[in-house]
């Protein structure tokens, strides 16, 4: 969904667990929570706060 990218609540190196808050997400006015998909280790994050995204853009990747 495209957006601003108001906070990033993790960081590369975190060990997450599916359903986990990993960032905030303002699109038409509303505050959404992006949630870790799967338990895993933050790999790499492609945004920072502020940055304007695309729909479909990749935002984390994790370990394999």
């Amino acid at each position: 969904m495209p957006g601003v990218l108001l906070t990033i609540n993790t960081k590369v190196g975190a060990t997450v667990k599916r359903g986990d808050a990993l960032m905030i997400l303002e699109a038409m006015k509303m505050k959404n929570e992006l949630k870790a998909p799967k338990d895993g280790v933050v790999a790499e994050i492609y945004v920072a706060e502020g940055q304007q995204v695309k729909y479909g853009e990749t935002l984390v990747r994790f370990e394999s």
